[in-house]
């Protein structure tokens, strides 16, 4: 009796410690939006008394409750605290689903706090736990996972949260959860957005507002989308459309009770209002500002900023200094020094329109050193841009300018491309890095390269240059995440102690790649402007051009890469043909016989089109004639020189070429040296010049500092034709050679990746598929598969073997130069697996008779000189009978568009 009576006052003791626990958590949710710590501390008594009535889940969501007020306070390590108690709660409860579910709750309430990182360890964890018990619950699993791809999203890792997100999708729909996957949906929009890919975010808001109405969710979630929605189409500049959205959602989210968001909508529609053109009054101002007033602190920074940036554009400087005073205070009480550094950086920008430089200067300097010390590579990058627009302006306050001043500009400007490098690969995805390439290279560039022009800074000039088409470089071949080692600052010309603390030196990689006096010859361009720098022995010289018509007529000539073919081609395949119909009439292939051929299975309407398209018909031209202008463009006068006047001694400059993506496809070997319209005879480059395309040098100097490896014991291994539909390539023949392929043992992965290693040379006759735009690497060499069809191996499949030190591609394009903002083709993947040469092409080919004969002469001088003397020995000969007597044979498509690239390592003697 004792017993039970013993038990009925531990009840009645427990139901009225929980109720008082209820009454605090209800009186501090009440007390949080104007008092956030108190509300904190009423969370915290919450949870010790659920704790000591042994209520546990309550306990946890009080504690879950005090991380969040925390946060809402600004006090980040108290809300630590508060999560490692709701941690150390959980450690008597046993049952597995109920303590997913509490670790979930707490790591969002983290991540909502700040902490990310830890927010995605818990939860990676508390994944693996439910995964590993068989007949876990699938909607818990993508929760989590949701949960994750948000904390992933946040902190810039966005396609590995695209990933999860997409697996979460997968069980969301299989158990037909909407109210799910429009959660999922909304996310995915919201990483889209992160990358740029604005179209791609609208479409998944769009899809996320009608899972949520199917889902009957609250006009607060639609709302939300809505919004999303909204937000892409300003940043597409369809300010119209957009306004149109955020008042749909501000109705939506006041239908629904929630005031702040509603008024955070409200910035959004004024801003696109403003950006529309239409009238945004001081007075308007005013009353947003005002209304500010008891909002959390989040709200007030982040809207604070949105209507300082709309005073700046309306010439209010004070107001806007006013109102980033009050983001700044906002930010400060979250503990969030990054975004009041980025507070700083808009209050910079409006002391610069006030004319107080030294403030600004001050400003800047302060966030460049935030920001460096957390390593947000991109802020650091414009805090370094900025810095040096300011101080361009010091210095243009004397007459004439103060040299010292607008050489610390130009200084400035090169720390920026050095951080943005490091920002860009830091991303480690290459559609992270192409969405900085989108947005912020351009402009940054354009600013360095000016700066040091105007300094007669020649030297930095060809370093920004460079810095433009650094590349990233595998740190661990084998890893699944493939991390990259960072980017190498960058000089043009410097000693030993320049090499010797880790900066690539552009006049050093000249000489260990081409010998002796050899040059670096490189370009910048963007739609109005081409910039090359000559790095010679002596110095740099710089060739400013205004970009014409030459590289839209040069293009309308050459083969489409395939990828555009495909993007364009109907099933029939029309376009392709029309794009080889376009090409053979060119003055490159010269093959009328063969266009006529093609010609006939085009409709009349396409044929025509083809003739002229992008409105460059080239067909009346002569190569010379149609090169000789890209010639002027990308080789400076005093190098053309030097060239003509080597060959009149019989000599020839070593020549390293350093192009940009965009100029990847020029046929360098047959560039004229001298105007066609005036010379006896047409001397191409490769007469002059021993012509290597230069991998970016960053990649170029950390493969060079590899231990050469050396082949295997083999000669050689000759692969040809895996999918037995290159006829041309079948009759490839090298002496010795061990072959795969056509009518030998099949072409498959396993076969290639376990004879490669063993041979000297690596021959390859194959298909190539292009990479994409987005990610360069996905570019593979398509071998057989044992049961039939296809066995792709991607660039970064080739980083994780070893190949043999000279490498030739039959293929098209395995330079990687048809896409992308990276140099990262098969030859690439092939460096990277430790060839020293690659001999590759940069366009596509033609297959016909023709090219198996030339095809096997260039082998057979492979063969017998190496790959480099190789391929030069084959171009000139073919060169000189160009001028002799022309013919298809000799028509420069066939032979111009091939090249050598790579990067030599370090040679050891067998008794080191």
């Amino acid at each position: 009796m004792s017993a039970d009576l013993d038990r009925q006052a531990d009840l009645a003791s427990q139901a009225v410690a929980a109720e008082q626990a209820v009454r605090l958590v209800t009186q501090g949710e009440a007390l949080q939006p104007a008092d956030p710590a108190a509300a904190a501390r009423l969370f915290r008594r919450a949870a010790e008394i659920a704790r000591a009535a042994g209520q546990i889940s309550m306990t946890v969501g009080a504690y879950e409750r005090e991380v969040q007020a925390w946060a809402a306070a600004g006090d980040t390590r108290r809300a630590r605290q508060a999560a490692d108690r709701a941690l150390a709660s959980m450690e008597a409860v046993e049952d597995l689903e109920s303590r997913v579910a509490l670790m979930t709750n707490v790591a969002t309430a983290l991540g909502s706090a700040g902490f990310d990182d830890e927010a995605i360890e818990m939860l990676a964890s508390v994944h693996a736990a439910l995964t590993a018990k068989p007949g876990s619950d699938p909607g818990t699993e993508a929760a989590i996972l949701l949960n994750i791809a948000v904390s992933e999203t946040k902190r810039g890792h966005t396609d590995s949260a695209l990933s999860r997100l997409a697996a979460a999708a997968a069980i969301a729909e299989r158990s037909a959860n909407t109210r799910m996957l429009a959660a999922i949906r909304f996310n995915e929009a919201v990483a889209y957005s992160a990358l740029h890919e604005e179209r791609k975010s609208r479409a998944a808001y769009t899809a996320a507002f009608r899972l949520y109405r199917e889902a009957g969710a609250d006009d607060a979630d639609v709302a939300s989308a809505v919004r999303g929605q909204a937000a892409t189409l300003a940043k597409l500049g369809r300010f119209a459309e957009a306004l149109d959205l955020y008042r749909q959602a501000i109705t939506l989210f006041e239908q629904a009770g929630r005031p702040d968001e509603a008024f955070t909508t409200r910035i959004g529609e004024v801003m696109s209002r403003h950006s529309h053109g239409a009238s945004v009054t001081p007075d308007e101002l005013d009353d947003l500002e005002s209304q500010l007033a008891g909002k959390p602190a989040e709200i007030v920074g982040q809207m604070s900023r949105n209507v300082g940036n709309i005073r700046m554009s309306l010439g209010d400087l004070d107001g806007a200094e006013r109102a980033y005073m009050q983001a700044r205070r906002a930010f400060q009480r979250l503990g969030r020094p990054a975004d009041v550094a980025s507070v700083d950086s808009n209050r910079a920008l409006a002391a610069r329109g006030r004319g107080d430089l030294a403030g600004a200067r001050r400003l800047l300097a302060r966030v460049r050193r935030v920001q460096e010390e957390r390593g947000n590579w991109l802020s650091v990058a414009n805090a370094d841009i900025n810095l040096a627009g300011v101080l361009e302006q010091l210095a243009d306050q004397a007459d004439p300018p103060r040299m010292p001043l607008l050489r610390a500009a130009a200084r400035r400007s090169q720390r920026a491309a050095e951080a943005i490098d490091r920002y860009r690969h830091q991303l480690g995805t290459p559609a992270d890095r192409a969405a900085v390439i989108r947005t912020v290279y351009s402009g940054m560039f354009m600013v360095g390269i000016r700066l040091a022009l105007r300094c007669g800074d020649t030297e930095q000039v060809a370093a920004l240059i460079e810095h433009a088409r650094v590349q990233p470089v595998l740190a661990d071949p084998a890893a699944e995440d493939r991390p990259f080692l960072p980017p190498m600052p960058v000089a043009a010309v410097g000693g030993r102690r320049e090499r010797a603390v880790g900066r690539a030196v552009l006049a050093d990689e000249a000489v260990r790649l081409g010998g002796r006096g050899a040059r670096w010859l490189g370009w910048w361009l963007n739609p109005d402007v081409i910039v090359g720098a000559l790095t010679a022995p002596r110095g740099t010289t710089v060739l400013v051009r205004t970009v014409e018509d030459e590289l839209a007529t040069l293009a309308a000539a050459l083969p489409v890469p395939l990828q555009e073919e495909r993007a364009a081609a109907a099933d029939d395949g029309t376009a392709a043909r029309a794009a080889l119909y376009r090409t053979l009439r060119g003055p490159l292939a010269h093959d009328p016989d063969m266009a006529a051929l093609v010609a006939s299975t085009l409709p009349g309407p396409v044929r025509e089109a083809a003739e002229a398209a992008g409105g460059y018909d080239v067909s009346d031209l002569d190569d010379a004639s149609l090169l000789w202008p890209i010639t002027r463009m990308l080789l400076p006068e005093p190098l053309r020189a030097e060239l003509s006047e080597a060959h009149q001694r019989g000599r020839r400059l070593p020549l390293i070429v350093a192009p940009p993506p965009e100029l990847g496809r020029v046929p360098w070997a047959a560039l004229p040296i001298e105007d066609p319209a005036v010379a006896t005879s047409s001397v191409r480059l490769v007469e002059t010049a021993d012509v290597t395309v230069a991998l970016p040098v960053s990649l170029s100097v950390w493969c060079g500092q590899r231990v050469s490896a050396g082949g295997g014991q083999g000669a050689a291994l000759l692969v040809t034709d895996p999918l037995g539909d290159l006829r041309h390539l079948r009759t490839l023949n090298l002496s010795g050679a061990r072959r795969l392929g056509w009518n030998h043992e099949p072409a498959t992965r396993a076969a290639v990746l376990r004879l490669a290693p063993q041979s000297q040379l690596f021959v390859l006759g194959a298909h190539v598929t292009p990479g994409t735009d987005a990610d360069p690497a996905l570019s593979a060499i398509l071998l057989a598969h044992p049961a039939g069809g296809q066995d792709p191996v991607t660039v970064a499949d080739l980083a994780r073997v070893r190949v043999p030190p000279s490498c030739v591609l039959f293929t098209c394009d395995g330079a990687g130069a048809g896409v992308g903002n990276e140099w990262t083709g098969i030859a690439t993947g092939l460096v990277w697996a430790g060839a020293e040469w690659v001999v590759a092409t940069v366009c596509p080919t033609i297959e016909d008779k023709t090219a198996a004969s030339l095809d096997q002469t260039l082998l057979d001088s492979v063969a017998r000189s190496g790959p480099r003397e190789g391929l030069w020995t084959w171009q000139r000969d073919l060169a000189a009978a160009r001028r002799r007597a022309r013919s298809t044979a000799n028509a420069p498509l066939r032979w111009a568009t091939a090249v050598v690239t790579g990067s030599p390592g370090v040679s050891v003697s067998s008794g080191s």
